[in-house]
């Protein structure tokens, strides 16, 4: 099995937001990776499997899944889902008391508050990285 370490180095380039959005991504056989920042999945459409750790989760519509930082995962071949992928600044979590090396954080549930919380947050971060907007003002 092939893994990778992601970085994330662009991360902390933009010190008004801690946080990188991957909006809108296909599912599809990606090579294991694993990190030290906190990742919030948010499957949009359809269903599959994401393997997590030595664990195979099933997968589908409004699932909300935390990557805890440094697991190995990825999601199995998927054509049908979607997802937005919110990975969050590990130095920005320390900074704010949230210690998320000493954490364990619950992987994989429903929620209907945390789905919309994680479309907003996908959503304004569009908004955010737009030259078309009034957030430009706060963000210069």
């Amino acid at each position: 099995m092939l893994a990778k370490y992601e970085s994330h180095k662009n991360l902390r380039q933009d010190k008004l937001c801690p946080f990188l959005v991957h909006y809108k991504c296909r599912a599809f056989n990606a090579v294991c990776n694993w990190h030290p920042n906190l990742e919030v999945i948010l499957v949009l459409e359809g269903s599959g499997y994401m393997q997590y750790g030595a664990d195979t989760l099933s997968v589908r519509e409004g699932d909300i899944l935390i990557i805890n930082p440094n697991v190995l995962h990825r999601f199995h071949k998927s054509e049908s889902m979607i997802y937005h992928c919110i990975i969050i600044d590990e130095v920005f979590c320390a900074d704010n008391g949230i210690l998320t090396d000493e954490l364990l954080f619950v992987r994989h549930f429903q929620d209907s508050r945390t789905e919309v919380l994680c479309r907003d947050i996908a959503e304004n971060y569009l908004c955010y990285q737009s030259d078309r907007t009034s957030l430009k003002g706060a963000k210069a």
